[in-house]
């Protein structure tokens, strides 16, 4: 039994005038020497392969969501995954900035918190001294309000 629609994942082709540096076709080297066998010329030519006929191909090419770190703009776009590693590295650091801001918020509520219960507790508990004047504590009384 054979499914007569096959899933295929629609992808989208690079942008025409700029060539993948991961495709390249080939390379050659002319050289022309000298009698004395010095090389005097070469040329080097590099056949690189436009990114429209290999991104679409290419496993790095990848649909891309959300807002521009920058910018805040709407991103969703086909781009290459090495291209975009700044762009998603700028938005992990404000991811960690954003975290690193709430746990500070939460760590000066639990010490605000603290010290409350430490007031509250001073209020309601005092410690004696002894009449003769020795610097030790007697006892715990409670006060009563």
């Amino acid at each position: 039994m054979t499914n007569s629609t096959s899933s295929t994942r629609q992808v989208p082709r690079g942008p025409e005038a700029m060539f993948c540096p991961f495709q390249q076709s080939t390379t050659t080297v002319k050289e022309t020497l000298d009698k004395k066998g010095k090389i005097v010329e070469r040329e080097v030519t590099e056949n690189k392969k436009p990114m429209s006929e290999t991104c679409h191909l290419c496993p790095m090419w990848a649909m891309v969501r959300g807002a521009d770190p920058q910018t805040g703009a709407d991103i969703d776009r086909w781009d290459c995954a090495i291209a975009l590693t700044p762009q998603m590295t700028m938005q992990a650091a404000l991811n960690v900035r954003q975290v690193q801001a709430a746990t500070e918020s939460f760590r000066n509520e639990m010490v605000k918190g603290q010290a409350q219960l430490l007031m509250q507790n001073e209020r309601q508990y005092q410690i004696s001294k002894p009449a003769d004047g020795v610097d030790q504590v007697d006892d715990l009384k409670l006060l009563e309000n």
